[in-house]
């Protein structure tokens, strides 16, 4: 005789709550139909799901919370594919629980730069960057002609510009309560302005190092020992938790010259230039 298996308790919290997901995201894609949404999902439901519909509750029921509200923004899907979401989808919820969503239209190309898709700049240089280097240039050219008395407010100005966006005290010509006396010699100035450069453009794109050849410092610098963490350690190792942090030589590096090589394959196939001095074999 066959068994008849357990009949399924439909009344369950969980039944109820996925039932009411499930009608929250029908209510939802209601919404969506009219806007160019439905046909991006047509498409994408080809050789997939039976429809558009069936696509979007594939995708989406788990976006659904039962008690009527999106949960995640970030897990609605409007296609299938490479290109699962709409570019730059964002949601949001008023309180009587309107959803607007925003996203840029399908011709958008990133790649191009095209339709709706907003390029994103990145920062080649800094205003930071440009304060500091005419402060130093303008240090500099005081050294040379003997007016950093005449100049030293204007060099400070730049100077302060950096410290106080940083929330850090300024410097002064002379004593005042709350700010650090200036160096009234130039040359002291000169290193204060290479410290601040230091910290402010610390892993910027190379500038320390291209401030280190341009400075001809990079031979007393870049020479030696650099240390970090012991990253070499392993578990195995008896107290390996606090010998991570002890301080260890990672790489002992030597600056070679201010001068870039020739490349290999300019030289072969022109006999007529020399590798400069320093990239000479046995000079490295």
């Amino acid at each position: 005789m066959r068994s008849v298996p357990d009949r399924i308790d439909p009344n369950t919290s969980k039944q109820q709550e996925v039932r009411s997901r499930f009608r929250v995201a029908v209510r939802f894609y209601q919404k969506i139909k009219e806007t160019p949404l439905k046909g991006i999902l047509e498409l994408s439901a080809d050789k997939i799901c039976s429809s558009g519909y069936a696509l979007f509750m594939k995708k989406n029921l788990k976006a659904f919370r039962a008690n009527g509200k999106i949960g995640d923004f970030s897990q609605l899907h409007f296609s299938a594919g490479k290109r699962q979401q709409a570019y730059y989808l964002q949601g949001r919820m008023d309180e009587r629980g309107t959803v607007t969503l925003d996203w840029e239209n399908d011709e958008a190309n990133p790649k191009e730069g095209s339709g709706d898709y907003k390029n994103r700049h990145g920062a080649l240089c800094r205003l930071a960057e440009i304060y500091l280097s005419y402060a130093e240039a303008l240090n500099e050219y005081s050294i040379e002609k003997g007016t950093y008395t005449a100049n030293q407010k204007e060099i400070l100005k730049y100077v302060n510009l950096i410290r106080e966006r940083a929330g850090i005290p300024e410097y002064s010509v002379s004593a005042e309560e709350g700010k650090i006396t200036a160096p009234s010699d130039p040359v002291e100035m000169r290193e204060l302005i290479r410290q601040e450069r230091r910290v402010e453009l610390n892993c910027e794109s190379g500038l320390r190092f291209n401030d280190l050849r341009r400075w001809k410092l990079a031979e007393k610098v870049l020479d030696g020992d650099f240390y970090g963490m012991n990253a070499y350690i392993k578990v195995s190792d008896a107290d390996y938790r606090n010998k991570y942090y002890t301080r260890t030589v990672y790489q002992t590096r030597k600056f070679i010259s201010y001068w870039w090589p020739i490349p290999q394959d300019d030289i072969d196939k022109n006999w007529n230039l020399v590798q400069t001095p320093d990239w000479t074999v046995g000079n490295q």
